[in-house]
């Protein structure tokens, strides 16, 4: 079910898109369930992915239908690697093939509140079949930062992958430590930066994304990748440049976070 609590405006509680942020800079997060029934083609394993606009400019993004005949490019961008949230092992949340069939649903619940000042969506799901896993995604938003925590559970160990599709035109550049830059094409500071949090490998590579019918353009991709039975990890979006993040970490969720020497305490939820 979907419950959301909020001023209007702030949540789109009947479609189960949740907003964190607003003006020119806010997060996108789907927690809505599936596509409609009747209609199993258009439904996509994006369940609790996120898309974001720094200073209105789109920088993570879905990436769209390049068209309605069975093969490669159709699976593909219906599978949950085409979009930005969790992937277990090779796993498909629910089983897509051909160019309309759809398996078994997922049947996610969310909630959006605050408090203190930190904005938080809590989302999840469990693919029920073999293999099993449950996938829970916390966002936390203050200021000028979004944090973005998962918790995959599984029966058996698997490579857990987060994906961040990043738009057409903006460059991914690995800066200081740990952190991951967003520039534009022309000479300017960073639109936005990633900060991956957890015990992650990060790459950089390319995916398609079809902007419309029958298009395809080639985007920078990163990949947090990391491998378990109970894992947490996640990443800190931010529209300025952080230097350092910690985390505070209770139980498979999070109880704080300190950004460059400034610590924020984090709504707790059950």
């Amino acid at each position: 079910g979907i419950e959301a609590d909020g001023a209007a405006g702030e949540s789109l509680p009947a479609t189960g898109y949740y907003w964190l942020g607003d003006g020119e800079s806010r997060l996108l997060v789907d927690g809505g369930a599936p596509g409609p029934a009747h209609l199993p083609g258009h439904t996509h394993n994006d369940g609790l992915s996120v898309l974001f606009w720094a200073d209105g400019r789109r920088l993570l993004t879905d990436t769209g239908t390049y068209d309605y005949t069975a093969g490669q490019r159709r699976e593909d961008a219906r599978g949950v690697a085409a979009h930005n949230t969790v992937q277990y092992g090779d796993v498909e949340p629910m089983p897509v093939g051909g160019s309309y069939l759809l398996g078994r649903r997922i049947d996610p619940s969310a909630r959006r509140t605050s408090c203190d000042g930190v904005e938080l969506f809590d989302g999840r799901y469990r693919r029920e079949g073999a293999p099993s896993y449950s996938h829970r995604r916390r966002i936390y938003h203050a200021e000028d930062w979004w944090l973005v925590w998962d918790a995959v559970d599984a029966t058996d160990a698997a490579p857990v992958t987060s994906r961040l599709h990043v738009a057409p035109g903006v460059t991914v550049e690995h800066a200081d430590g740990s952190r991951f830059d967003l520039l534009p094409a022309e000479e300017a500071p960073p639109l936005a930066s990633i900060v991956p949090l957890g015990p992650v490998d990060a790459t950089v590579a390319t995916s398609r994304y079809f902007p419309e019918f029958r298009r395809a353009q080639s985007r920078p991709k990163l990949s947090l990748r990391t491998e378990g039975r109970s894992v947490g990890c996640g990443f800190l979006l931010s529209t300025d440049t952080p230097r350092s993040v910690r985390l505070d970490r209770d139980g498979d969720g999070l109880a704080g976070v300190t950004v460059d020497g400034t610590h924020r305490r984090l709504p707790l939820s059950p």
